[in-house]
This record gives structure tokens, C-alpha cells and sequence, in this order.
């Protein structure tokens, strides 16, 4: 496990060092590669085990190999998904989770040899599941319920949405220390099942999967943003209080520590979904940072419990935990109120501004629509941002201004609360792309789309689509933005041209112009 540590530690400083992104053909590439190693490791082993001749060195180097690549498969499927909404990225990690537990548990009736072997065509099916994925829609298309208070919809605002994510880390880590010792107590050993402990857990662990589907499906108040931590914690304590209940069958208090190292594996996903969605570095950046954050922070607890902690006081360690659950329930909640904290002020400073601001968004009518327009064919091929905004003067006619001059003016309204600088967590976690001109001009642009969609019956992503695509972007880029496909990107683009009867983007510019806001 150190040696995959190492490895992805060191493709993780790469990819922030050079800020490399990996292109579509290169990714399919590496999918295919890791599914190939990952069926390899587990076929040999397979063999080796059920010949009698797998010996340590052998044992440890497949599953270093095994874990790498099925990191690695994991972190495409993850990158497929990205842009999804919380109920779509909630049910996905949750049924993917549910159904890998039915799996595992498949096998544990197998002799051991037999059940890499059975694992095996699981694995290579991840080929034909990837070819099959490639030629249906994306996860971001999905029309799935979302709360407007639950992430992500919550986080509407690039400040707030890192600091959120930033807090879930810190949490990560605090909770992750905690299962660490509880998943090796009491001596940092594993604990092993028996069969009626292993049912107990492979049924508990898949209610809660489906717990958890069914209440962000009925849309529950902040399951994933709050809820989920107080399961987990209380799941914390509860196994301490088995293990110290029943001192002699240390598998029952395995059962809640199982499931609570699950809940963490899926919320952990759940959050590296979130960072790909909002960060501006490579999705297999935010998955190896994530997955390396969870896992060390586990890994240091177990090491800390066999190598640090007095062998055979029960009690101490005990008590040693409850401090830590203690501490670690402090520091998430603490990180939450912050985040609501900063995201009420920033919301107050917003509404402070919003008279002058909205004079900029309703009477701004049109991106380079007060002068010289850009031609549509160069539009398409340069894909840069228009350039101008009209803004209405005092005696209600439009005054052009540069988007310079209106993020200025921007920057005067709100103040340093409403650009606040990202901390070095956030830079390091790639959480540091906020840029004041982009806020504005995509928010003119987003009012105006919606304006259009309210008047024509356009559809949420169709808005999404118009106001990309009449800033400037190109068909390709509108993709990209979205994580949807350029034939997808098309269709919504025709869809759009004939729902309003417009022909071009100098027509949807023209448009927002006269008629947007009359």
C-alpha cells in the first residue's frame, strides 16, 4: 500500500506542478489499460492462490497492482460523471457502493483461491461497460431532484462552494483518523468475522445504501452536506460502545466499524464528484487527492494504534478514541458553521450591492450588441468571451463600458468580503480559480438566457447552453464547460435556434438588446 501511496502522491504533485489536463483519447486509453492490469492482478493471484504457491512478495506486489489500477478505473468512471447534479451524484456513488457489496459478499462462500477467479469477469466487464457508456448520454443530462438547500445546488457562488469543500476534507481527515483506530482495535490488528457478523454487516451496510438513496430521491433537508456526518459519528461512537460491551467478541463492534469506513469510501466519492465538478485541474487531480487524503488519513490511525498505543490496555485506547471522535465531531461542525457563516455575510454584502449590480445585469443588454459585433464564423473560431457591455447611463440611455470598467465598479460594490482570497488549503486542493471578470460577464449572461428561456419555454440545460454559447464560446467549448458532448451541445443549440426563430448568435444578441428586458 506505501508503494501506491507514493505512486499516485507523485502523479498527483505532477499534475499540480504542470497543471497538465488529459486529453479525451488519452483517458479512454487509460481506462482500457487500468481494467486490463486490474483483470491481470486479480487472474494471477487468483491462480497462485488456489495452486498454494502465493507467496508474500507475490501476494504484496498484485495487490499494490490491484488497488493502483482499480483506483484508477474508479477515477474514470468518477470523470464520466462529473456535472451531475447532488441527486444524481448521491445515487450514483450509493447504488455503485450497494451493488459492489453484493458482489464481495457473493464471493465470501468460495474457497479462497476460487475467489479471485470469480472476481475476475466482473472486472473485465468494465471493458464492454465502457464502450457501451461511450454512446449514451452523460450523468449531467439527467433530470434528477435537487433541494435548492443541498449541495450542489446550495453553493451557487465560487467562494463559498471552496470553502465547503475545503471544510469536507478537513473532516475527511478528522473522521479518517478516527476509523483508523476503530477498524484495528484494540491492538491494531484486524478483526475477523465470523458468518453470522459478516450477514449482520453485508445487510446493515446495504440499508443504509438504500437509507440514503431514498432520502436525497424524497430530497431530505442537507443529507449529504450534514446528515451524513452525524451518521457517521454517531456510527463512531456506537462501535466503541460495542467493543467495550462485548470485550470477547470484538466482531460485533467490527460490524459498525465496517460500515462506518464504508459510508466514509462513498461520502469520499461523493466529494471528489463535487471537486470535478467545480474545479478548474484535471479530474484525476481531485480523485488521487481525495482517495489519498481518505485513505492516509486511515492509514496514519492504524499505524499510530499498532506502533504508538500501549499493547493490551483496552481501556486507554478507548478512551484515547472517544477524545479523538470528540475532537473530530468539533472540528466538522465547527468547519460547517463557518461555511454558513461566510456564505450569510457574503450573501449580505451581495444584496448590499444588489441595486447598482442589477442595474448592471437588467439594463446591461448585450455583449458586443452595443457597437461593432463579432461575426458569427469568427466567433465560432476564435471561442473568446465578446467584449462589451452596455450599461444604462443616469438619463436611461446605454453607455458602453469594457468588461474591465464594469468589473471595477463590481469589485467597489461588494468589496474584499465578496472576493476573498482562496487559502492555501483551497490553492492546494485546486479550488483557486474565482475570477471576478467571469463572475460578471457570466452572470449578465445568464440573466439574459434565463429572460430568453422564461419567454420561449427553454429548457434548465437549454438556458445553461444559450448563455454560454452567446458569450462567445464555441459549440466545442460549450461541451467542455458543461461536460456534455459536442453532438449533445449541437442538438441543444438547434433546439434553441427553433424555439425562438432565431438563425444566429448575432440574432440572440440582437435580441437580448431589444427585447430581453422590455
Amino acid at each position: 500500500m506505501a508503494l501506491v501511496f507514493v505512486f499516485f502522491f507523485a502523479m498527483a504533485a505532477v499534475l499540480f506542478k504542470t497543471r497538465f489536463v488529459f486529453q479525451k483519447r488519452l483517458i479512454n486509453v487509460i481506462a482500457h489499460v487500468a481494467v486490463a492490469l486490474e483483470f491481470a492482478g486479480v487472474l494471477i493471484m487468483g491462480m497462485l492462490r488456489a495452486t498454494g504457491n502465493c507467496t508474500f512478495p507475490s501476494r504484496f506486489t498484485l495487490s499494490a497492482l490491484v488497488s493502483a489500477a482499480g483506483m484508477v478505473a474508479i477515477a474514470y468512471w468518477l470523470r464520466r460523471a462529473r456535472g451531475a447534479s447532488m441527486s444524481t451524484a448521491a445515487v450514483l456513488v450509493f447504488s455503485a457502493i450497494f451493488l459492489s457489496e453484493v458482489a464481495v459478499f457473493a464471493t465470501v462462500f468460495l474457497p479462497d483461491g476460487v475467489r479471485c477467479l470469480a472476481v475476475a469477469p466482473l472486472v473485465i466487464a468494465q471493458i464492454g461497460c465502457i464502450h457501451w457508456a461511450r454512446h449514451r448520454g452523460n450523468a449531467s443530462d439527467l433530470p434528477t431532484p435537487t433541494r435548492a438547500d443541498d449541495y450542489f445546488a446550495v453553493m451557487t457562488t465560487g467562494a463559498t462552494n471552496r470553502r465547503f469543500l475545503a471544510a469536507c476534507v478537513v473532516g475527511i481527515v478528522a473522521v479518517s483518523l478516527v476509523i483508523g483506530f476503530l477498524r484495528g482495535f484494540p491492538d491494531g490488528n484486524p478483526v475477523p468475522f465470523c458468518m453470522p457478523t459478516r450477514i449482520a454487516c453485508f445487510l446493515l451496510t446495504e440499508a443504509a445504501c438504500v437509507a440514503f438513496v431514498v432520502a436525497t430521491l424524497r430530497q431530505r433537508t442537507r443529507v449529504m452536506t450534514v446528515g451524513i456526518w452525524v451518521v457517521m459519528q454517531f456510527l463512531a461512537a456506537f462501535t466503541l460502545v460495542l467493543y467495550t460491551a462485548f470485550p470477547g467478541h470484538l466482531d460485533v463492534g467490527a460490524i459498525t466499524a465496517t460500515l462506518l469506513n464504508t459510508l466514509m469510501g462513498a461520502f469520499a466519492y461523493y466529494i471528489v464528484l463535487a471537486f470535478m465538478s467545480s474545479g478548474w485541474r484535471d479530474p484525476f487531480y481531485y480523485a488521487i487527492t481525495i482517495w489519498g487524503t481518505w485513505v492516509f488519513s486511515r492509514a496514519i490511525g492504524r499505524f499510530v494504534l499498532l506502533n504508538v498505543m500501549p499493547m493490551g490496555h483496552s481501556h486507554f485506547t478507548g478512551t484515547v478514541i472517544s477524545l479523538m471522535l470528540l475532537v473530530a465531531t468539533q472540528v466538522v461542525f465547527i468547519k460547517l458553521i463557518e461555511v454558513a457563516e461566510f456564505a450569510v455575510r457574503y450573501g449580505g454584502a451581495n444584496s448590499i450591492a444588489g441595486g447598482r449590480r442589477g442595474s448592471l445585469l437588467a439594463g446591461g443588454a448585450a455583449l458586443a450588441a452595443n457597437g461593432d459585433a463579432v461575426d458569427e464564423s469568427a466567433a465560432n473560431n476564435a471561442g473568446e468571451p465578446l467584449n462589451a457591455v452596455a450599461v444604462p447611463g443616469h438619463d436611461g440611455n446605454a453607455a458602453g463600458v469594457t468588461w474591465e470598467d464594469a468589473t471595477r465598479h463590481e469589485t467597489q460594490w461588494t468589496g474584499d468580503m465578496n472576493a476573498p482570497k482562496p487559502s492555501r488549503l483551497e490553492r492546494l486542493l485546486g479550488l483557486d480559480n474565482d475570477s471576478a471578470v467571469a463572475d460578471v460577464q457570466s452572470a449578465v449572461m445568464r440573466h439574459h438566457a434565463q429572460r430568453m428561456g422564461e419567454q420561449f419555454l427553454l429548457s434548465e440545460r437549454e438556458v445553461e447552453v444559450l448563455a454560454l454559447y452567446a458569450s462567445g464560446m464555441t459549440q466545442k467549448r460549450v461541451a467542455e464547460e458543461l461536460h456534455i458532448s459536442q453532438t449533445t451541445a449541437h442538438t441543444h443549440i438547434g433546439r434553441i435556434y427553433t424555439k425562438t426563430g432565431l438563425h444566429s448568435r448575432q440574432e440572440i444578441l440582437d435580441y437580448f438588446k431589444q427585447y430581453a428586458d422590455a
